[in-house]
């Protein structure tokens, strides 16, 4: 995974790491080649309702540990709106819950949408 920033889980009271995934069902991405602009507009994205407690329920965030973006800016037939879909995880990588981080952030909601995904990514690569 590639390390891009630390938020504040004020539950825990300590940073934690973020990172971007670099593979999936299916998928390899090659992080490396990912211009610093927009691993810093992900991290953004992340941060701010991370940390105000509006991706997350408390519940959920004192058991994380490190967040990874498991997708990067699309939209789905589950939630219309442009998103990245963030896992909050344990220390060990296990995954507490899933949600989608809102490019509007007045549209950030901490229900998680259904895990509903169509279309393409542009920083995805077929896994051989």
């Amino acid at each position: 995974m590639a390390l891009i920033g630390h938020v504040f889980n004020r539950v825990l009271n300590k940073y934690i790491p973020v990172y971007i995934a670099e593979s999936g069902n299916g998928f390899i991405r090659l992080t490396a080649y990912i211009d610093q602009k927009v691993k810093d507009a992900a991290f953004a994205t992340v941060k701010a309702p991370f940390e105000n407690g509006k991706l997350f329920k408390d519940d959920d965030m004192k058991q994380m540990e490190q967040l990874s973006i498991t997708n990067m800016s699309h939209s789905s037939l589950g939630d219309t709106n442009a998103h990245y879909s963030v896992q909050g995880e344990t220390g060990a990588g296990s995954k507490v819950k899933g949600n989608h981080a809102q490019e509007d952030q007045s549209k950030q909601t901490v229900i998680p949408a259904p895990p509903l995904h169509v279309g393409i990514n542009a920083q995805l690569i077929p896994s051989l």
